[in-house]
């Protein structure tokens, strides 16, 4: 039987190009560990963590709305 390593799902590791990936996960896990232990310190993630997460997405998402419609007007204006 051959043994592959697997992720948490159970999926095979992710081969770019002949390359194991091992690097990139790492690097990706301990940039997430660094940000989940900052957002510990500033208590954020000790309660009510879907309701920053869900505030957090909402002005992500109005920030670039609200880029766009800014951008737009811009253009709108030069070619005018």
């Amino acid at each position: 039987m051959n043994r592959t390593s697997t992720n948490k799902v159970g999926l095979p590791p992710i081969v770019a190009r002949g390359i194991d990936n091992k690097d990139a996960v790492s690097t990706s896990s301990r940039i997430a560990r660094l940000v989940a232990k900052v957002l510990i310190k500033f208590g954020l993630l000790k309660t009510d963590v879907d309701y920053h997460v869900n505030r957090a997405s909402m002005v992500i998402i109005y920030r670039s709305e609200d880029a766009l419609k800014y951008w737009l007007t811009v253009i709108l204006r030069l070619v005018s």
